[in-house]
């Protein structure tokens, strides 16, 4: 969290991929620390919406719960993908438009 938030650092992260079990990792500890603090949460908040472009989640499907709960800290819909090595990415929820948690 703090290297996604702090500000500006030379090479800012703008766009973050992970796998659904770094999600829910990344939640834990945003509850741990900042789960108590509004004031955090909101500058958590802006923080993501102002830097970061695209948030992807991939390699397994992504329970509803981390989907609904990464809304409510980032702003972000996460976008779900699958694909492998051989075929490139062959499917996703859409980049613009609903998507669908757990639909990939």
């Amino acid at each position: 969290w703090e290297y996604l938030i702090r500000p500006a650092p030379k090479q800012q992260v703008t766009v973050f991929t992970g796998v659904p079990t770094i999600y829910a990792k990344l939640i834990q500890e945003y509850d741990a620390k900042y789960g108590s603090c509004s004031q955090t949460r909101d500058i958590i908040r802006q923080q993501c919406s102002q830097k970061l472009r695209l948030m992807m989640c991939g390699s397994a499907a992504l329970p509803e719960s981390i989907y609904r709960r990464w809304y409510q800290i980032s702003g972000y819909n996460l976008l779900e993908r699958y694909g492998m090595t051989e075929c490139g990415m062959a499917l996703s929820n859409p980049l613009y438009g609903e998507r669908i948690p757990g639909l990939t």
